[in-house]
């Protein structure tokens, strides 16, 4: 057979073998990727077929697929994996714990675990015991692997040309159902839950949710208030307003625009490392403000791009004579970084100078507020062509903004931010003062803006749009979360064993040291109908089959993992105790695996 000659029916035979291998070694790459994301990489892998040939498009397959292997769940794993992936793990790693003797030695076990998922532990900050709380409980696993999960998956969706105005914008769709599939679990989850008072005064979570700034609706109203009263204070004192839009370098954004083509200055950046840069620029731009004592006062709004990298959107107002100092001063920090790639001086910083013939400085970011919340009054946007292409239907502005909500969720990125100006916490803590009597001027007269909803009279009354926050008249009071417990009070822990963080109690006035309270109330979170049993305490003794059900899951969950019950009502782990002697040697067993396992 070694001296044959390569005859036709020979050949044919070598070569179907080559393409079953080759149809075998596809197959391995697409097993763990979403049904959906086939027909892209399909499309791709025929274009580079047809233009550069079998091995060029391999390439491509393998270098967009490969990395999903390493993946420990599924890219298109629902959020009900995630889920039971958690409590599988919540279960193991109270098994792990109880094989050791000393706090450290058992977060150093676990610590390593989930760092082989990609997931931070918690930081030095986190006492042993607290840090082992975080680490065995289900929810606080849930948190973090659906965190990772996402992030791995878009940052390897965006490299394999998955996220683009070719394909799906701003994160994926697999990405985008598990965020909405969430949402509604928790919409559902509050209407089922009420908050109730000291006086079984009670209202339903979902209504307060609906009436608070989780509401898009409410969310846009107070954001427009707050940017119309700035550009109010600003006509009154004399300055000038800016719009700028503030972009990341080429070698962040992975495809291009309009053809969707793959970008060749791209170094593989996600959009979180696209935001740490642009904060980055902007902390060494407001440090030199600081320097040369230039003070603005507005708004940031960051939203993406198609293929999910970040930009800014700022209106900033100031002193007119300061303008051309301010303008210089963002372009030296934004063009620091690859200052000779074509389009830098052009796209990197956009100035423009607020007219107010062409309209109100309102008006200029209201389109990008809607457009990041709710899409409301935007028209539906157009969707870009190549030369010799049929226009494409744009995405509805309403769906866009979903989008948008659930790429700043997959990727942590904060969409509103205020620059300058006083806390809008104190101003939220004022309007809960309209039926309390206030004997102060300062506060009153700033309780009355806030209650009209005037925020111009608000800033004026805190000092000015440019007065330090720390020198500002009123600043919020904290107070150490105290329940009474039979009349006795008592510190109240969170779920890990932990003193609870202070809470905001009221609004103190700097100049008289005057406190008023403006939270009289403390409320307990319980399922709809279920009726406490007396006296009134922080622990629910509800009766309701709900969460009698959800109480028996507890106690069995505890009861497996060797807990034993402190800081009020809360389960504490306690290394190796609460293990029982027949179950000691099977757990020992299997938590030695998983260890060899990583």
């Amino acid at each position: 057979m070694r001296g044959q000659p390569w005859t036709a029916p020979r050949l044919r035979a070598f070569q179907q073998v080559i393409q079953a291998d080759n149809e075998a070694w596809k197959e391995g790459l697409l097993a763990n990727l979403p049904p959906r994301w086939l027909r892209q990489l399909e499309r791709e892998y025929r274009r580079r077929l047809s233009d550069h040939g079998e091995f060029a498009a391999n390439v491509f397959l393998r270098e967009s697929c490969e990395p999903f292997k390493g993946l420990r769940l599924s890219a298109s794993a629902s959020d009900e994996d995630i889920r039971d992936r958690a409590r599988e793990m919540a279960a193991l790693h109270m098994d792990i714990v109880a094989l050791y003797k000393e706090a450290g030695t058992a977060r150093l076990a676990l610590a390593t675990r989930l760092q082989g998922w990609g997931i931070r532990p918690p930081g030095p900050k986190v006492t042993d015991r607290g840090a082992l709380q975080r680490m065995t409980d289900e929810y606080w696993l849930r948190r973090q692997i659906r965190k990772t999960l996402t992030r791995q998956v878009e940052a390897l969706a965006i490299k394999a040309g998955m996220v683009s105005s070719r394909a799906d914008r701003y994160v994926t769709e697999d990405t985008f159902i598990r965020r909405q599939e969430q949402k509604r679990r928790n919409a559902a989850t509050l209407e089922e839950l009420e908050a109730v008072n000291e006086l079984e005064e009670s209202i339903n979570l979902g209504d307060v949710a609906n009436r608070s700034l989780a509401n898009p609706r409410n969310r846009r109203a107070e954001l427009m208030t707050r940017v119309s009263g700035f550009e109010h204070i600003a006509k009154q004192v004399g300055h000038e307003g800016v719009f700028i839009t503030l972009t990341c370098p080429s070698r962040f954004h992975a495809r291009h625009m309009h053809s969707g083509e793959p970008n060749e200055r791209y170094d593989g950046s996600n959009p979180h490392q696209g935001q740490a840069y642009l904060c980055r620029v902007w902390a060494r731009i407001r440090a030199t403000l600081a320097r040369k004592g230039i003070y603005v006062y507005g708004f940031r709004i960051a939203e993406p791009h198609h293929d999910g990298t970040p930009h800014w959107h700022l209106l900033l107002f100031c002193e007119p004579a300061k303008l051309g100092t301010l303008e210089a001063i963002f372009r030296r920090y934004a063009l620091q970084d690859s200052p000779d790639e074509p389009g830098a001086s052009e796209y990197r910083v956009k100035w423009i100078k607020i007219d107010p013939t062409k309209g109100s400085a309102a008006s200029y970011i209201a389109k990008y507020i809607s457009k990041n919340l709710d899409g409301y009054g935007l028209e539906q946007e157009r969707v870009p062509v190549q030369e010799g292409e049929q226009e494409q239907s744009g995405i509805d502005p309403a769906q866009a903004a979903s989008r948008v909500e659930a790429w700043a969720s997959a990727w942590g990125i904060r969409q509103f931010q205020q620059i300058g100006g006083p806390s809008v916490g104190i101003w939220r803590e004022l309007r809960r003062l309209r039926t309390v009597p206030v004997t102060d001027t300062v506060l009153e007269r700033a309780r009355k803006a806030a209650d009209r909803g005037d925020w111009a009279g608000y800033v004026q009354a805190m000092g000015g749009p440019t007065l330090p926050r720390k020198d500002c008249p009123i600043v919020l009071e904290y107070q150490e979360p105290i329940r009474l417990l039979s009349g006795v009070p008592v510190t109240v822990r969170n779920r890990y064993g932990e003193e609870a963080s202070k809470r905001v109690y009221g609004l103190r006035v700097t100049v008289t040291g005057t406190v008023t309270e403006t939270r009289q109330h403390q409320w307990e979170i319980r399922p709809r109908g279920c009726e406490p049993k007396a006296p009134w305490t922080r622990v629910n003794n509800c009766t309701d089959p709900r969460a009698r059900r959800a109480h028996r899951r507890d106690t069995e969950h505890e009861r497996r993992a060797g807990h034993h019950r402190t800081g009020g009502g809360r389960g504490v782990i306690s290394p190796g105790l609460g293990v029982p002697a027949a179950r000691e040697e099977a757990t020992a067993r299997r938590a030695g695996a998983a260890l060899a396992a990583g």
